[in-house]
């Protein structure tokens, strides 16, 4: 009888722990695929946030840079002189670390930039410079110039001695130079682009072939949802053959979305450790089962012995 009662005890307590094992594991494996895509969502997203305040960054520091150089004394005696050589040497003395800087006259006509030798044509339209001349005080942004595209811009009003507006100049970090999106990628471990407008203007997504995409269009979706409408798109997306959580966010310069920020972590490497991660739920599943199994036999002895 009390070996019957054994074997009956050492059933039930392997039907509980069974039932509790399958409970648990149900649920873990139900939950590790939502676990990962709101880890890859988190991951996009703190990526995005992360190049926005590069962004914001680089125009800070391009601000401060043009406020230093149109204090130059050597700037401005080279505005007030008209002297090109001058001025070129003075702007290539003090323009380490920025991609451009553009220099123009009271009349917003241009006399020197370090990143050509164009001058004589007319920036006086340009934001960056027209806040300068106008008012005396340069502010930061992100435009489009003559011979850059779009790129982050400060610019500061160059005067004279008396305070008078003999000047202005403006410069910047060019947003197509691959440095700047790939020191983001090294940073955050995901692919990164940056738009202007709709179109690919700077990215590390490649091709097939192993060449930058640049140049080409973002989803209608997207644009819709980021460019028209200037909210944030997250989703899963295949692009050029591989599938992405990806993120875009809009640039805006006052209230105009004038491109979008992307970044995307490829959902291939979460895949790998969403299995990595049901492979360790079933070894331990299957390891708990085992205990369960061996405790039972134990107990099933012990009660045979006793008997």
């Amino acid at each position: 009888m009390m070996k019957k009662n054994g074997l009956s005890i050492s059933l039930a307590v392997m039907a509980v722990f069974v039932a509790i094992v399958g409970v648990i594991l149900v649920t873990l494996l139900s939950g590790t695929t939502g676990l990962v895509s709101d880890m890859l969502l988190q991951q996009s997203q703190t990526a995005n946030n992360a190049f926005a305040q590069t962004l914001q960054d680089y125009q800070d520091e391009a601000l401060e840079r043009a406020e230093m150089i149109a204090a130059s004394e050597d700037i401005i005696n080279a505005v007030e002189n008209r002297d090109k050589a001058a001025l070129v040497k003075a702007l290539n003395n003090l323009s380490a670390g920025l991609d451009l800087v553009t220099l123009c006259d009271s009349g917003g006509t241009v006399l020197a930039r370090t990143h050509s030798d164009k001058t004589g044509d007319s920036v006086g339209s340009q934001k960056a410079i027209s806040a300068a001349l106008t008012t005396g005080t340069g502010i930061s942004t992100i435009e489009p110039g003559t011979v850059i595209g779009l790129s982050t811009r400060g610019s500061a009003a160059i005067k004279d001695h008396n305070g008078r507006i003999i000047g202005a100049l403006t410069c910047g970090h060019d947003l197509s130079n691959t440095k700047y999106v790939d020191a983001v990628k090294a940073q955050n471990n995901c692919e990164v682009t940056f738009f202007a407008g709709s179109e690919r203007m700077n990215t590390t997504l490649t091709d097939a072939q192993g060449n930058r995409v640049v140049g080409t269009k973002a989803d209608d979706r997207v644009v819709d949802t980021v460019i028209n409408n200037k909210q944030a798109y997250n989703s899963r997306l295949e692009l050029f053959g591989k599938a992405y959580q990806v993120y875009y966010a809009p640039v805006l310069v006052g209230s105009e979305a004038i491109g979008m920020l992307f970044t995307g972590v490829q959902v291939e490497n979460a895949v790998n450790q969403e299995r990595n991660m049901v492979v360790l739920i079933v070894v331990a599943a299957v390891l708990l089962l085992l205990v369960v199994v061996i405790t039972a036999m134990v107990i099933r002895w012990i009660t045979g012995k006793i008997h």
